[in-house]
């Protein structure tokens, strides 16, 4: 029978009531990786979330009350395999007081997160999957090379001696490790999340016009993200889109702030600044009158623009070809890329000759009488106005 040392094990008792029920400054949320059930072959690499706070040989004794001093989180991890290799043969997870609970020297165990845990402080602490039988001699010999069963490979039982983790004895189908440098055993804690999460707002939605401009609203998304391993962004921290409406050439987002789940709040997220002009220009065209046939006459589109400004304007040419009521249109864009565009109406009228000078060159083609007949030629134009003014005369 191995000795016992009262001592030790009411000294034992004291460090792990403490250490299970005051949960240490700084810790964190689950870890990332937290498995229901005994794993088989889990690689060191995937183990993310935790850090190793102890470990040692099969042939390695340690005092419990040390061992559970340097593991002080509220989860613990065992792991179990060769010591050569990345990849544990077994790990197992579950809440401290479940993974410490305390179950004698008999063949009973305690479930918590599939897993059947067993501890005592002078017998054996170990694991096994939840419900399955358990055989404590004083390490679990079900599965091993005394007792064949198919959960071999899911247990490890580590010996326990007057409050000390003693050599020896399973990791996995490995067993009778009591003398071996070849195999190792780890214990995991969650590690505290002290690392602030970030955040960055960018546009996401917008109509783009010119020259930088956009021409409709602009939504800005926020992306928030956790360092790899840390306790991650809950559903919903992320703050929601902002929708910019105002109409200026520096339209800015509102900063925001996102904390993760162990509550380290970002530094505020950047902030956007957009131009934005969703109106078209103004236009106030006018055709200068009156318009006389055969006259040249520009129109004016008279065009304003109160946001990013007038990049271009103008209107179609005036036709004084012919006499009547026409139309013509005139356009402008900003500089945004807003496009406007009216349509102006103007009458093309004649005008009768005064005196024969009005006659020369190409001015009887620009000239009617007083009916609004035109005239043939200069000739015929120079004549009505002799005759013009000799009626007058005769008056």
């Amino acid at each position: 029978m191995r000795r016992r040392t009262l001592v030790l094990m009411t000294a034992l008792a004291a460090a792990v009531s403490l250490l299970a029920t005051v949960a240490p400054a700084g810790a964190s949320a689950v870890p990332t990786y937290y498995p229901s059930g005994p794993q088989a072959n889990v690689d060191e690499s995937s183990l993310v979330g935790w850090r190793q706070c102890w470990s040692g040989t099969y042939t390695d004794r340690s005092a419990l009350a040390d061992v559970l001093a340097a593991c002080d989180g509220d989860h613990l991890l065992l792991a179990a395999g060769p010591i050569d290799s990345t990849v544990f043969d077994v790990v197992a997870a579950a809440p401290r007081d479940d993974v410490l609970f305390e179950t004698g020297t008999g063949n009973s165990t305690h479930v918590a997160n599939g897993v059947g845990w067993y501890f005592d402080d002078s017998s054996s602490w170990g694991f096994a999957p939840a419900g399955a039988r358990v055989v404590r001699n004083p390490c679990d010999v079900v599965g091993s090379s005394l007792w064949p069963d198919d959960s071999g490979g899911l247990r490890v039982c580590w010996h326990t001696q007057d409050g000390f983790l003693d050599a020896g004895w399973r990791s996995g189908t490995h067993d009778f490790l009591n003398e071996s440098n070849a195999f190792r055993r780890a214990i995991y804690v969650e590690a505290p999340d002290r690392v602030p999460p970030t955040i960055r707002a960018a546009v996401s939605a917008g109509t783009s016009g010119s020259n930088g401009w956009y021409t409709s609203d602009v939504t800005v998304s926020f992306t928030c993200s956790d360092e790899v391993g840390g306790s991650g962004i809950p559903v919903g921290a992320c703050p929601a889109d902002q929708t910019l409406s105002a109409e200026g050439a520096a339209v800015a987002s509102v900063a925001k702030t996102v904390a993760d789940a162990a509550g380290n709040v970002s530094d505020p997220s950047n902030v956007v600044s957009v131009s934005i002009d969703k109106t078209p220009p103004t236009l106030n065209p006018a055709v200068p009158g009156p318009v006389y046939l055969g006259s040249t006459v520009e129109a004016t589109p008279g065009a304003t623009d109160m946001v990013s400004g007038v990049d271009s304007a103008s209107c179609s040419a005036v036709d004084t070809s012919s006499l009547g009521p026409k139309s013509l249109t005139c356009s402008g864009t900003d500089q945004a890329g807003n496009v406007v565009a009216q349509v102006v109406s103007y009458t093309v009228v004649a005008r009768v000759p005064l005196a024969s000078q009005d006659c020369k060159g190409s001015g009887w083609r620009t000239r009617v009488d007083a009916t609004g007949r035109a005239f043939r030629n200069q000739g015929d134009c120079v004549s009505w106005v002799a005759t013009k003014a000799r009626n007058g005369a005769s008056g």
